[in-house]
């Protein structure tokens, strides 16, 4: 397997990983923060729309972030392993 495609393997992973961590997260942090479920599903007649849309944004981000932070970090952990096999040595070492 090449080492491309193993890092891009890696940085899908930790992007899925970090995306569900994330929901959970704010999931925990709306119920401690106002004291009930997340408005998951804005047809049930108890869900105000205002709630759901600020709900369905806020977490869209989270793991809009979650996402780009943990595809990134494969990337990095490429590009890191790409640059120290083209370095020069230093002098006298």
């Amino acid at each position: 397997m090449k080492e491309e495609t193993l890092w891009s393997i890696v940085g899908s992973v930790a992007a899925v990983g970090a995306s569900l961590m994330s929901r959970q997260a704010a999931e925990k942090t709306y119920r401690k923060v106002v004291d009930a479920e997340p408005p998951d599903n804005p047809e049930r007649d108890d869900v105000r729309w205002r709630d759901a849309l600020l709900w369905g944004a806020a977490t869209g981000v989270l793991v809009g972030v979650a996402r780009v932070v943990g595809r990134s970090a494969g990337n990095k952990a490429l590009a890191q392993r790409r640059r120290s096999r083209h370095r020069l040595p230093r002098p006298g070492k």
